[in-house]
C-alpha cells in the first residue's frame, strides 16, 4: 500500500497549509518588529535577510537570464518585494495585524484588475462582481473602529491596498515578460536588484545599529536586560520574516505548483486571512463586528472572482 505522505495531493495540501501558516504569520511578526524598529528598518532588514538566504540560488541562476530581462526583474524586485515590505509595516503602525492580513487577500483581485487595465487581459463579469464585493469589504475595514461601529476613514488601509496593487503589477509583468523563465530563478534573481541597496540603506541610512548599542548601554548601566532582550527578539522576528516568510516560503510555493498547479497554489489566499485572524485573537486584538463583516466580504469576493473564471 502506498504511503499517504508519498501521495502528491496529500503532500500538496501539507505544503499549502504550511505556506498559509508562514505567510499568515507574517503580520504578527511585523507587529513584533515594530516594538523596536521603524517601518523603514523592518523593510530593509526583511529584504536583506531574504537576499542573503537566496543569494546562492540567485548567483547560480543569474547567468542563465538574458540581459534584456533584468529590467523586468528590477520591477519585480521593487513592486513585488521592496515597496510592499515597507508599506505593510507602515500600515500596521495604525492597523491591526489581522486586518492587514485580510486586506492582503486583495492581491489576486488586483492581479486580475491590472491585467485587464494594462495587459490586455479580459475581465469577466463574475470577476468584476468579486472585485466589487471585496472592495466593499475593504471600505468597511477602513471605517471600522476598534471599539465597535464605524467612524472616520483610516487612510492606512490604503497603504495595504497600494501594496496589493504593487503585487498585482509585479505578477502581470512576470507573466507577460518573463514567462519563459522558471519562477524560482525569477524570484531569487529579483532580490539581486534590491538586496544590496537594502543592506547599504539599513546600515548607513537608518539608526538600525543604534538600537543594539542603546540596549547594551542600558544593560551595562542598570544591569537590567529586558530592553536588550526586546531588541534582539524583534530583530529575530524580522529575520524570520525575511528568511522563512520570503525565501523558504518561495521554495514551498514553487514545490506546490510543481506537484499540482498554479490554480491550486492560489487557494492559499483563502487560508492566509484565517491564520492572520488567529494570531490577532491570540494577541488580544480588539476585533469588532465591523472588522469581521469587512473581512468576510473580502474573502467572499476573492472566492467569487477565483471560482468562476
Amino acid at each position: 500500500m502506498k504511503n499517504s505522505t508519498q501521495n502528491p495531493l496529500v503532500v500538496s495540501w501539507l505544503l499549502l497549509l504550511s505556506l498559509a501558516l508562514i505567510w499568515g504569520s507574517s503580520f504578527i511578526l511585523m507587529k513584533r518588529g515594530l516594538l523596536v524598529f521603524s517601518p523603514l528598518e523592518i523593510a530593509s532588514l526583511r529584504i536583506s535577510a531574504a537576499f542573503v538566504a537566496l543569494l546562492p540560488f540567485a548567483v547560480f541562476h543569474a547567468r542563465k537570464i538574458p540581459l534584456s530581462k533584468w529590467k523586468y526583474l528590477l520591477v519585480s524586485g521593487l513592486l513585488g518585494n521592496a515597496i510592499p515590505a515597507l508599506l505593510f509595516p507602515l500600515a500596521q503602525t495604525q492597523l491591526l495585524s489581522s486586518v492587514t492580513g485580510v486586506l492582503n487577500g486583495l492581491t489576486p483581485l488586483f492581479t486580475v484588475l491590472v491585467g485587464a487595465l494594462f495587459f490586455s487581459q479580459k475581465l469577466k463579469y463574475k470577476q468584476l462582481v468579486g472585485l466589487g464585493i471585496a472592495f466593499i469589504g475593504a471600505a468597511l475595514l477602513s471605517i471600522a473602529k476598534k471599539g465597535g461601529g464605524f467612524g472616520d476613514i483610516n487612510i492606512y488601509v490604503l497603504l495595504v491596498v497600494l501594496a496589493s496593487f504593487c503585487y498585482g503589477i509585479s505578477l502581470n509583468v512576470i507573466k507577460s515578460n518573463l514567462a519563459e523563465i522558471d519562477s524560482f530563478p525569477i524570484a531569487s534573481c529579483a532580490f539581486l536588484t534590491v538586496g544590496i541597496p537594502s543592506i547599504l540603506f539599513l546600515f548607513f541610512g537608518t539608526p538600525f545599529l543604534s538600537h543594539f548599542q542603546e540596549a547594551q548601554e542600558i544593560t551595562i548601566q542598570t544591569s537590567v536586560i529586558p530592553h536588550s532582550v526586546l531588541v534582539w527578539k524583534s530583530f529575530f522576528y524580522i529575520v524570520i520574516l525575511g528568511v522563512v516568510g520570503t525565501a523558504i516560503a518561495l521554495v514551498i510555493f514553487n514545490k506546490v505548483i510543481q506537484l499540482n498547479d498554479a490554480v491550486f497554489a492560489s487557494t492559499v489566499t483563502y487560508f492566509i486571512p484565517i491564520v492572520a485572524i488567529f494570531w490577532g485573537v491570540i494577541d488580544d486584538e480588539p476585533l469588532q463586528s465591523g472588522h469581521f463583516i469587512g473581512m468576510a466580504l473580502i474573502v467572499f469576493g476573492v472566492f467569487v472572482a477565483n471560482r468562476w473564471k
